[in-house]
């Protein structure tokens, strides 16, 4: 086999897989995800956990059942908490929904991001994760910043 021959089957090969994933990618609905409210759950001396509600919104015009979700949670770029749920729950076409998942983080990633604050007013969050529809993952991310009395706000809010 001559090496155009090779090139022209590796291109032929990258053709077809390039295609197939866009249209993985067209049939897939797209999925944003929303925090709509934290608060605390039991937790051990070593372990603190919270629940966090989401908001699932589907901008696809397929409506889907999802089998669970699992979300990660990373403050000013570490890894803070993470957790997953299997319950159930419809997604309708164009729609929303919502589901909880209680996320749990050691101590030490506490005091680690505790440490880390010195002083700093506001701090970074990303919200990553994973909603399991059948063999499929809608996978969604959530950046943004709050500030020191928002997190004031929060915790009085609980009392």
């Amino acid at each position: 086999m001559s090496e155009s021959s090779v090139v022209a089957i590796k291109r032929s090969v990258f053709n077809i897989l390039l295609v197939a994933s866009l249209a993985g990618c067209a049939a897939q609905p797209s999925v944003d995800v929303f925090v709509t409210r934290l608060y605390p759950v039991e937790s051990t001396m070593l372990e603190q956990r919270t629940r966090i509600d989401l908001r699932l919104q589907n901008l696809g015009s397929d409506s889907f059942r999802a089998r669970g979700v699992a979300v990660q949670l990373e403050l000013n770029g570490s890894r803070f908490a993470q957790g997953v749920s299997n319950e159930p729950f419809d997604v309708p076409a164009l729609g929303e929904t919502t589901t909880s998942v209680v996320l749990s983080t050691s101590v030490f990633d506490v005091i680690r991001q505790l440490l880390s604050l010195d002083g700093k007013q506001t701090f970074a969050y990303e919200l990553k994760g994973r909603v399991y529809s059948g063999s499929v993952g809608h996978r969604f991310r959530r950046t943004g910043e709050f500030d020191r009395k928002q997190l004031e706000a929060l915790g009085r809010s609980r009392r």
